[in-house]
């Protein structure tokens, strides 16, 4: 009511649809959620643009749309009544079913869509976690049965006349309208799973549900077991190098996580021969923790060597990834734990990130004072640094608060921030010291760097969520988050596969495109790890070497897997949907994708019934023609993007400056 009273642009709110849901069962589609902008007065609404062909007329015949397009659902969806009452105004015949009021009111709102954009909005909203879920057809006259009993035995019981009446009377109904709705009921109330999930819909809420249909029966839903009960259920293996300032955070959000003991699991650091003090910090943020290790790299092997060194000291059955300038969400293991034990054919899963920006300032200290509550008030110089380009004095308050010491009263681009060092003392290694520092660096003698926090932004990453999208979708991205994985560790046992991260640039692109056809990766639509930008990012500083390993990664999984002959040229075409050079490699690659296309119809969608394994049941069974049009339109997406090089240039755009236009008006 809030979202369609404060946002007038918005047509209606969908309580059937969050950004998990990517199957509709009904029109056979498999889509991911479109691009989405957060509510301003509430971070859990979402808001987005609904697409519709505009080059159609309103008189012409009109295709339903469908999935995340569709205007609406009558039965999941608060609607403006006056948008639809010039509507059920002109209903004629009157409209008898739900289903014929469905039908009819999607093809009138598609025509009013297209007529201007004055007579119907294209913004629609939906919440960012689930709040309904539609139950399976299939379920539905059963389900509806126990449902009519057990409200027949609780409101009207053995005194079926009079209770019938008064009824009726409460619910302002005519009495045969009770009778009618009760009609096949013989009061003997039947306990049923069933019944369960319709009376108590809270046990649908640790369940991940993709599609927009769920059943009736709740499915059970927990943590696994762990394999070996003197072993930790997870490891957490976090390479690091040169991220003294970050690793506290790290750890801390590691400690922060909910719905799993500190006990399960184990923290395993790979100390990747750091220029800074980074090593020193670990050891004083670790000296006293008995499930945290610290492993030395002899030499620096990289991150996807300081990977495969740290997964030899891992003991945990699942091995949760994470950076160690990234932060990982409070509910992040419970709910990949409950994701794998709910599908237990699942290899790597990962999650979407939410980015925050990290940047690092500079000011000196020319005098301070302290207060009697704690506080430090300094007046500061504010330096050229980094993205600060200005000096400027100005007076800032720090206080303690807990390892960290924090601006808590300055300016805007002071507030919140860190300190993080004073002089050559890093406040990492010893906070306790923070006023005897600051006092000695007084009269402007020493450096003080702090460290900026900006907030979070929109969640980000890939629109394929379901195992085989990922894994189509890897020919033309890496669509896995490395820093968001938790792996099976059992799926990868024994032999020189026991280790899946090779000593490569893009070790995480490497590793998915290796899994081979028995072993799948998914990915979650929650975001699940807060990644952290900074000017010393590996993605931006090694971004050259880290594409040219994704181009050899995609080259050696056509070749080795497929039997194709790709080139450096060809991956690089299909990589982020560059597009091809030339023609003829345009219709080269376009055979190669048919090919692969071909192989994942007959060994993934519609593999011979004597070879139909786990993974089939779970992922593809009743999904079979949505998933063949997922996987056509990657293939005709790249076609389009053939098709658009392959154009002839007619004209030549003229950038030249315009003619200055005199303002004197011709006589």
């Amino acid at each position: 009511h809030h979202v369609l009273a404060e946002r007038p642009e918005v047509f209606a709110v969908r309580l059937d649809v969050n950004p998990r849901v990517e199957h509709f069962p009904e029109a056979k589609l498999i889509a991911s959620a479109p691009h989405m902008q957060p509510f301003s007065a509430n971070p859990k609404l979402l808001l987005w643009t609904r697409w519709h062909d505009k080059n159609r007329m309103a008189y012409e015949a009109i295709p339903r749309e469908m999935g995340w397009d569709a205007i609406l659902d009558w039965t999941a969806t608060l609607v403006r009544a006056d948008h639809l009452k010039h509507f059920l105004s002109a209903l004629q015949p009157p409209i008898r079913t739900a289903t014929e009021l469905d039908d009819k009111a999607a093809d009138w709102l598609s025509r009013r869509q297209r007529m201007k954009n004055s007579e119907l909005s294209h913004r629609s909203a939906c919440f960012e976690q689930p709040l309904l879920l539609t139950v399976d057809p299939l379920d539905v006259g059963e389900a509806d049965l126990l449902l009519r009993t057990h409200l027949f035995k609780s409101l009207i019981g053995t005194n079926k006349p009079n209770r019938l009446a008064a009824l009726a009377q409460q619910l302002n109904w005519k009495q045969d309208e009770v009778q009618s709705y009760f009609e096949g009921v013989n009061g003997d109330s039947v306990a049923s799973p069933l019944l369960d999930g319709l009376l108590q819909p809270e046990q649908y809420r640790e369940y991940y549900w993709s599609s927009v249909r769920a059943p009736a029966c709740p499915p059970s839903c927990g943590l696994p077991a762990s394999l070996d009960p003197p072993a930790p259920l997870v490891s957490w293996l976090v390479p690091i190098r040169n991220s003294e300032n970050f690793v506290s955070d790290c750890l801390a959000s590691i400690d922060a996580q909910i719905g799993i003991s500190p006990g399960c699991f184990e923290v395993v650091f790979v100390e990747d021969r750091s220029d800074d003090r980074t090593l020193a910090v670990l050891h004083r943020l670790c000296a006293e923790r008995p499930d945290v290790r610290i492993i030395q790299n002899t030499c620096q092997l990289g991150l996807g060597g300081s990977l495969s060194e740290g997964w030899e000291h891992c003991r945990g059955d699942f091995i949760a990834r994470l950076d160690a300038d990234d932060e990982a969400e409070p509910e992040r293991l419970s709910r990949q734990l409950r994701y794998l034990e709910q599908h237990k054919s699942i290899s790597v899963l990962g999650s979407k990130t939410r980015p925050f920006w990290t940047e690092l300032r500079k000011c000196t200290i020319e005098r301070l004072g302290e207060k009697e509550d704690g506080r430090v008030v300094a007046v500061v110089w504010r330096e050229d640094f980094g993205n600060q380009t200005s000096r400027q004095r100005e007076q800032i308050s720090l206080a303690q608060q807990g390892d960290n010491i924090h601006v808590v009263q300055g300016p805007a681009e002071y507030y919140g921030c860190r300190v993080v060092s004073v002089g050559e003392h890093s406040l990492m290694l010893t906070p306790e010291r923070w006023k005897e520092l600051l006092k000695e660096a007084q009269g402007r003698k020493g450096e003080v760097i702090l460290q900026r926090r900006d907030l979070l932004e929109p969640a980000q990453g890939s629109k394929a969520l379901h195992p085989l999208r990922v894994r189509a979708a890897l020919l033309f991205e890496d669509c896995i988050v490395g820093t968001t994985t938790t792996i099976r560790r059992a799926h990868f046992e024994g032999g020189a596969e026991a280790c899946p991260f090779l000593r490569e640039e893009a070790e995480c692109h490497w590793c998915w495109l290796g899994l081979g056809p028995a072993r799948q990766a998914a990915n979650l639509a929650d975001a699940l790890v807060r990644a952290r930008r900074h000017d010393g990012n590996r993605a931006n500083r090694d971004a050259t070497g880290i594409y040219e390993s994704r181009c050899a990664a995609v080259r050696d999984y056509l070749n080795t897997t497929h039997g194709l002959q790709a080139d450096m040229q060809d991956a690089a075409a299909l990589l982020n949907f560059r597009g091809p050079r030339t023609e003829e490699q345009g219709e080269r690659l376009l055979e190669m994708l048919q090919a692969v296309e071909g192989s994942f119809l007959a060994e993934q969608i519609r593999p011979p019934v004597s070879s139909r394994s786990e993974f089939w049941h779970d992922f593809v069974e009743g999904r079979e023609v949505a998933l063949e049009r997922a996987l056509l339109a990657l293939r005709m997406r790249f076609k389009e993007v053939c098709n658009r090089l392959s154009q002839p240039v007619l004209n030549v755009p003229d950038h030249s400056p315009r003619e200055h236009r005199s303002r004197t008006p011709p006589r």
